[in-house]
Parts: C-alpha cells; sequence; structure tokens
C-alpha cells in the first residue's frame, strides 16, 4: 500500500542549513567595537596602535611605613609569638587544653554551650594586638574576638571551610600568609586538576578576602594552581596635583586583538602576563569568551609597548 506524501510546502523558504559543533573550530565568536566593526578586520588592527597616555588614579606604594614602638619589653615586640610569656603559663596551658579538645572532638565542642574560651582582659590596645597576632600565628583555625578589653577565643569558621576545600596545612600556610600583611608576596596552593574545585577556591578567597588579595590560575606543565597574591598598599585619597599629572603624562597603554583557541580567557591572560612581566590585572577586556572556540576580543595592557 502506497503512502501518501506532501505535494507542496507550506511556504517556499528554501530552508536551512547547519554545522554540528564538534571541535573548536565550529565556533568562532568575534567582537564588535564602539564602531561596529569586527575586531578582526585589518581596519581596526590598524588602529591598534599606541593608545596615548592617560592619568591613571593608581598610587605607588609607601616604601617606608612610620609606626611607633608602644614598648621595649619582649612582650610588646610585634614580632614575639611565645604564648607562655604573653597569656603566662596557666592561661597558655588552658588554651592548648581548649585547642587540643577541639581538634580531637570537633563536633562535640560546637555542640557545648561553652564553645569559646576568655583569656582574661588587656586594657593596653598595644598588648591586645600582640596577643591577636600571636594566637592566630600559633592557631590559624582560632578566631579573636575582643569585648572592650577581654579577648575570647574561638573556631574559625573560615578556617574550617578553607580546609574542607584544601588541605589542613594549606589552610594553616594561607592564614599565616594573610596575617603577615606583606603586600606582594605570593601564596600558590598545591596542583588542582578540577575546574570545579578550583573555582569553588577563587570563590571562597575573593569573597573572604577579596579587598586584600587577588588570586589567578595558573598552568605549568600540565599541571594547574591557583596562586593569591597580596594588594600593594595604597596611600590615602588626596586631591592630585598638576605634578601628579604630568609624572603618569608617560604611562604607556597599548590596544591589540587577543585570538585564543580551547582557552579560557582568564588563562589567557596569565600566560600573558607571565610572558610580559606585568599583573594580570593590567589587562583590559569587555569580558569573558567561550573556551571552546575560537575567539576575537579587544584588550588594553597597560606599561607595554606595541613591540614588546
Amino acid at each position: 500500500m502506497e503512502r501518501d506524501t506532501l505535494s507542496c510546502c507550506i511556504t517556499d523558504h528554501e530552508g536551512f542549513h547547519g554545522t554540528i559543533k564538534n571541535s573548536p573550530q565550529d565556533f568562532v565568536v568575534v567582537e564588535i567595537d564602539t564602531h561596529g566593526q569586527l575586531v578582526n578586520s585589518p581596519n581596526v588592527q590598524e588602529e591598534h596602535a599606541k593608545i596615548p597616555s592617560q592619568p591613571s588614579q593608581a598610587n605607588k606604594r609607601d616604601d617606608i611605613l612610620k609606626q611607633s614602638k608602644p614598648d621595649d619589653t619582649a612582650i610588646l615586640n610585634q614580632d614575639c609569638f611565645d604564648l607562655n610569656l604573653i597569656l603566662g603559663p596557666a592561661m597558655n596551658e588552658e588554651l592548648e587544653h581548649f585547642t587540643n579538645k577541639m581538634r580531637a572532638n570537633p563536633n562535640e565542642i560546637c555542640e557545648q554551650e561553652k564553645a569559646e574560651l576568655s583569656l582574661g582582659t588587656y586594657p593596653d590596645k598595644h598588648l591586645r594586638a600582640v596577643v591577636h597576632r600571636a594566637i592566630r600565628y600559633n592557631f590559624p583555625f582560632l578566631q579573636t574576638v575582643t569585648n572592650q578589653s577581654e579577648i575570647r577565643v574561638r573556631e574559625d569558621p573560615d578556617f574550617k571551610e578553607l580546609a574542607s576545600l584544601a588541605s589542613e596545612g594549606e589552610a594553616e600556610e594561607f592564614f599565616r600568609f594573610i596575617d603577615a600583611k606583606v603586600p606582594g608576596t605570593v601564596f600558590t596552593f598545591l596542583p588542582d586538576d578540577s575546574k570545579e574545585h578550583r573555582t569553588s577556591v577563587h570563590h571562597f578567597v575573593s569573597r573572604r578576602f577579596g579587598k586584600l588579595v587577588e588570586t589567578k590560575s595558573f598552568t605549568d606543565q600540565q599541571k594547574t594552581s591557583i596562586t593569591v597574591r597580596l594588594r600593594e598598599r595604597s596611600k590615602q585619597p588626596k586631591k592630585r596635583t598638576i605634578a601628579d599629572c604630568q609624572e603618569e603624562v608617560g604611562t604607556l597603554y597599548t590596544a591589540f586583538t587577543l585570538r585564543k583557541e580551547n582557552l579560557e580567557t582568564l588563562e589567557a591572560i596569565s600566560y600573558m602576563a607571565a610572558v610580559l612581566g606585568v599583573l594580570p590585572s593590567d589587562f583590559t577586556y569587555a569580558g569573558i569568551k567561550d573556551k571552546r572556540a575560537i575567539t576575537y576580543q579587544a584588550m588594553v595592557v597597560k606599561k607595554i609597548s606595541p613591540e614588546q
């Protein structure tokens, strides 16, 4: 028996065709600039020469920080971490008992009413600062809280969260790195092949310490690690003078078009920053493009000439 077939189409449309995306070459993304031109067109490439220097709002860091020394005693020394000297033998022993019990039975101590330990009162603010710093250095998993002159310690939920994402040893070293507050220093987590896991670590660090640090993923010898860099200290905001503007006239900005294939935008920026000897934050771009594609996007880099 023969089946009925359609003898005509509803419209005279010729139909459509397409390609199933199997590789990055099947998906091409090209940005359009403010003039409506594709950023990979020859005309745009010719226009991407040097961008005229413009005054920058960034200030250089003060190399010398004036600090007053409160006392010459060993206890008030900012580099003193000896809790036996700072707290006294009896209180130090009680603190060690508290921390040992916390580490041995983490769930049990959280259920107790007294999940905190009072270290006593310290009227002198400089001594309180020394106590806080020494506690954090010796016990990175503890959080110190001041109520008027009294100092209390308890488990740090941020440390607990990071320890669940990384190892406990890494968490301890990371919090010591943060507490040291040395501008420009870098901490590197162990290599991590899981992108989802790295994203979780990025989000935690950015949420908790975003104003203090900047993070990036960097691949070396097929292994990807997260590095955290403490930002440089900035001067107090002040009114810009003519001399300040003249000093920054020489700041160089170079525009270019980035072509990448099967590579994340942040990874590409990390590679370029490492080769050029600049920071990832020195690159300016409109957004992050697809990884599994061939993409073209406009970028600007600071302090780098076109020849470089």
